[in-house]
This record gives structure tokens, C-alpha cells and sequence, in this order.
């Protein structure tokens, strides 16, 4: 098998943001060695699609079209999903469960549903001697455009969801309906008469209900932004780099510096994949960006002993949490503690108010100097562990203590009149 996962890269970022120092963490991973042509990879879950195409017979590729082909990256194995001589099959899709794609037959197009779980690939769209094209898939439910064979003047929209098939026809009129998107709530698409004008349409997924979008801002649904990252292509002066933006840390950083043309990246929650070079040199790549970000209190905050604060970060990678503090900037002393206290309690937000109670406690590690580090540990889905910078604040007697004390910095809402010190994640992802 020439598909293989190369040496892991891991790069740590340092950005600067007012007074506060960011270190963010990119690991990188070649998912395709070989000489052949990979291109339009997508990410959902812990599952990367593409298609690729040879230029000899392989074991892996056809020389004459393309296939589909699917990465697990929890075990790194890779699957060929398609065998089709002579017929491309194109434009994968995967919502971390299902994979889809169409299939360019001469006699009709077809979209194709590939279930990971169970190996098995089915033909959702009619067998209707029209071309059926261009699936977009989430949470089982897939949308794609029809239209007639030799015109695409006047495109409809289709719809198909696992739970509940047979494919529907969601639009049927004189216009041209086409570029749909999807959401696990709704479906949007563009309408567009015979004069060019266009008006963007939703679908309500529970309901069935289609409206005219109020705010057409509906159609940014894009697998290049998910939550408070997103990626594009910036070009360098000599090639085209793939550039992550988080908008917490309020910087952007490129995750690619090389001599080829990188091309298509798409973003899943915090992994992005894309295709490096071009023609038989191509091959997909994937980066995995972590973060752990303080945003209150900042960094040498004054707090009461007597009332608790709440404490508020940002995550990107990490879903379970415990706030620790400490005497020790390196929290290598005894004297510190790590809340909620149960070893198998942890918190799923971004924020946590002590009890009294714990804040007593917390007081405690203080002593009577009352200077306190804290930090937030973060555990991935794989039970994997980092930690951010620490912090310091410093305990008075007094009830209000003056909580606008810290060092100055960017909030996470971009107000600069705000308290926060950026931390970092200390580990790699793989």
C-alpha cells in the first residue's frame, strides 16, 4: 500500500496580543506518500476524504479516474471507497459518520452515501436519466442539485436523510435553484431567475418549512470557518499558503511554509486538511490546532478572600476541565489544589465560580502573602491532557476587592479595556 502517514510536525506559535503572550500549538500529518493525484480533501470527526487518481495502475488508484478515499485518524488506516473504470467519481463529503459523493456517469449522474460503520455504499439519488451532482452532508441528511442532461439553465434541489429515504425533490419551478448548503437545521440554497437575480432559500429540517431568508447572511455556512477558527489561502509572493485565523487569540498564523501551491483547505471543528502540490506531486495534508486561553482574571488580578470570582477561559481542542491552583508557578509543591475535587469530576464549560467553601480553600494555598497561581487543565476526547500558562492573583481581606486590577489585554469579545493573559496548550494532539 503506497498510502501511508508520515513523521508528525508540531509547531508552537507565539503571538503577541497587548501585554499577554498566546502560544498555540499546530500539529501536522502527511496523510497521502505516493505519485499520484490527490485533491478536494474534507474532514468531519476523526475521518478525512478525498478523491485521487493515478498516472499507472496501483494497487490503491485507477490510472484513468478518480476514486474515493476515506482516513481514519484515530488509526490511521485508509480505505478505497470507489472502483469505477473509466467513471470519476468526485466532490466527497463526510459528516464523521457517512461519506458522499457523485458519480459522473455519461448516462446520469448519481450521488453515492457510503455508512463508515457498516462498509457499505448506497445510491441515494433516482435513477432518473438526469445529473444529479454536488452533495453536501450533515448529520446523516445530504442535499445535492438535479438538473437536465446537456442543460443547466434550470436546476432543482434534492434532499436525503438515512432516517427517512426515499431522496425528495425540495424544489420544482422555472428558475434555477443551485449551491445548497447544510446544517444539522436547515437547508439553504440560491434561487436565480432569468433576469440574475437571486434570492437565497431555507429549509427548516424539522419543520419542512421554506422561507425566503430574512438575513441571507444564512449562507455563511462553510466548512472554512467552525466556531472561532477559520482557514484560507494566502499567497506569499511565490505560492499559496494555508492560513488559520482564531479570532480568541485575535491573530492569524500560517500553517504552511513550503515551495508548492497549497489548495482547497476545509476545517472541522479544530482540523483542518488540505492538498499540497499539484498533479501527480499533490498530496493531503492535515493540522491539528490546540489552545487554552485565560480570559479572567488577568494576570496579577486582586481578589476577596471573602467573595468568589468566577474564572473564564477559552478552548479550542479541549472539552473537560479542572481550575488548579497552586503556590508554585510550576505547581510542583503539595500545597496546591485542583477543582471540582473529585478525580472524575470535571467541568464542560469555559467558566467556574468556586463555592465558598472551595474559595476558602483556595484562600488557604494563599498564606498570608496571599499570591496564588492558577491554571485551567484540558482533556481531549482521546483523554489526552494539557495545560496552560499560569496565572497569578493575589488574595485581600477587604469584601470587594478591586477586580480591574491585572495586566491589561484583549478580551475574548475584542474589548482592549479588558483583563486577560493568553496561555497555551503544552502538548500535541497526536
Amino acid at each position: 500500500m503506497r498510502l501511508k502517514t508520515a513523521a508528525l510536525i508540531t509547531a508552537m506559535v507565539l503571538v503577541f496580543i497587548g501585554s499577554g503572550i498566546a502560544r498555540a500549538e499546530i500539529t501536522k500529518t502527511q496523510v497521502t506518500i505516493n505519485t499520484y493525484e490527490d485533491a478536494f480533501g474534507q474532514i468531519d470527526g476523526d475521518y478525512v476524504v478525498w478523491q485521487g487518481r493515478g498516472n499507472l495502475p496501483d494497487a490503491l488508484y485507477d490510472a484513468d479516474d478518480w476514486e474515493i478515499f476515506l482516513y481514519n485518524t484515530a488509526t490511521g488506516a485508509s480505505t478505497q471507497l470507489t472502483d469505477n473504470d473509466n467513471v470519476d467519481d468526485l466532490n466527497p463529503r463526510t459528516d464523521g459518520r457517512y461519506v458522499v459523493w457523485w458519480s459522473d456517469k455519461p448516462t446520469g449522474a448519481e450521488v453515492w452515501l457510503y455508512d463508515i460503520g457498516t462498509g457499505t455504499p448506497i445510491q441515494i439519488s433516482p435513477s432518473d436519466g438526469h445529473n444529479h451532482y454536488l452533495p453536501v452532508i450533515a448529520s446523516g441528511r445530504v442535499a445535492w442539485v438535479r438538473y437536465t442532461l446537456g442543460d443547466v439553465t434550470s436546476r432543482e434541489i434534492f434532499f436525503y436523510d438515512v432516517l427517512n429515504p426515499p431522496a425528495l425533490q425540495i424544489t420544482d419551478n422555472s428558475v434555477d435553484d443551485s449551491a445548497p448548503r447544510i446544517s444539522d437545521q436547515y437547508l439553504a440554497w440560491i434561487q436565480t431567475d432569468s433576469d440574475q437575480n437571486s434570492k437565497v432559500y431555507v429549509r427548516d429540517l424539522s419543520s419542512g418549512e421554506i422561507q425566503e431568508a430574512a438575513n441571507p447572511s444564512v449562507w455563511g455556512m462553510s466548512p472554512q470557518k467552525d466556531g472561532s477558527l477559520s482557514v484560507s489561502l494566502s499567497h506569499d509572493g511565490e505560492d499559496w499558503e494555508v492560513i488559520i485565523k482564531d479570532t480568541v487569540l485575535k491573530y492569524s498564523e500560517s500553517i504552511t511554509d513550503n515551495n508548492v501551491d497549497d489548495r482547497h483547505p476545509r476545517l472541522g471543528a479544530n482540523r483542518i486538511v488540505w492538498a499540497a502540490g499539484e498533479g501527480k506531486m499533490s498530496e493531503i495534508f492535515l493540522a491539528v490546532y490546540t489552545s487554552l486561553v485565560c480570559l479572567t482574571p488577568g494576570h496579577d488580578a486582586v481578589l476577596s478572600r471573602l467573595q468568589p470570582p468566577t474564572f473564564t477561559w477559552a478552548s479550542v481542542g479541549y472539552d473537560k476541565f479542572k481550575v488548579e491552583f497552586s503556590e508554585d508557578p510550576d505547581f510542583s509543591t503539595a500545597n496546591s489544589i485542583a477543582l471540582p475535587l473529585g478525580k472524575d469530576d470535571w467541568l464542560s464549560e469555559t467558566s467556574f465560580t468556586p463555592t465558598k467553601g472551595q474559595w476558602e480553600l483556595v484562600g488557604q494555598i494563599g498564606g498570608t502573602d496571599g499570591r496564588v497561581y492558577w491554571r485551567v487543565k484540558g482533556k481531549d476526547t482521546e483523554e489526552n491532557v494539557a495545560f496552560n500558562d499560569p496565572l497569578a492573583f493575589t488574595l485581600v481581606a477587604e469584601e470587594a476587592a478591586d477586580l480591574t486590577t491585572g495586566m491589561r489585554g484583549v478580551t475574548g469579545d475584542g474589548d482592549s479595556g479588558g483583563l486577560c493573559f493568553i496561555g497555551t496548550a503544552a502538548r500535541s494532539s497526536w
